[in-house]
Parts: C-alpha cells; structure tokens; sequence
C-alpha cells in the first residue's frame, strides 16, 4: 500500500518469485526414479523439506547438504518403510522462502 501526499512520481517495484516444486507429480516409488524437491526456493546447504499425510502424521524431514539446488526423497518415511499410496502435503524452508505443496504417490 503506497499513499501519497499529493505529489505524483513513479516508483520501480522488483519482485522475485520463488518455489519449491516436485517431479514427477504423480510419483511411483516402484519406478527406480526419486521424487526431486527442486525450484528457486532450494538454496544449497541451507534447505529444510518436512513431508506429512493429509492427517498431519510427519512421515520424512529432508535436508539439502550436499551443495545442491534439489533435495531427492526415495519415497521412504522415517522408520525406512515404503510410503502408501496417497497425497502428501509438504512445508519447505530456507533463506529464499518458507512455502508449502502437496505430491501423490501412486504405486503401478
């Protein structure tokens, strides 16, 4: 919100857009493939990922460390076992941004 005092000038405004997204959306564990957490938002060393269930049950906490701008998740929660089928929602956090997304997991 800008409010002026009557004078009339222009003002530049730059805004950078960031993002943390997954691929492939849907996911298939079963595929060889790792989900990749990637997208402007995944600042190397310095990244925080928290996968839950829809219920709000924590399934895996991910950390880049490793210098990279993508975090990969192997479709396994904490104890080591594979995940269910379903939606996954996820909360990202690093210097960039703190944000939020959802993926599914679908086993073929």
């Amino acid at each position: 919100s800008i409010t002026s005092n009557g004078g009339d000038s222009t003002i530049a405004v730059s805004v950078t857009a960031t993002c943390v997204l997954t691929k492939p959306n849907p996911y298939n564990p079963k595929s060889g493939q790792k989900l990749k957490f990637f997208g402007s938002g995944v600042v190397p060393n310095d990244t925080k990922i928290r996968i839950f269930t829809v219920s709000g049950k924590p399934v895996k906490t991910l950390t880049e460390s490793q210098g990279l701008n993508e975090i990969e998740w192997d479709g396994k929660n904490e104890d080591g076992d594979e995940v269910v089928n379903g939606i996954y929602l996820f909360v990202s956090e690093s210097p960039a941004e703190k944000s939020h997304g959802k993926f599914t997991v679908v086993k073929k």
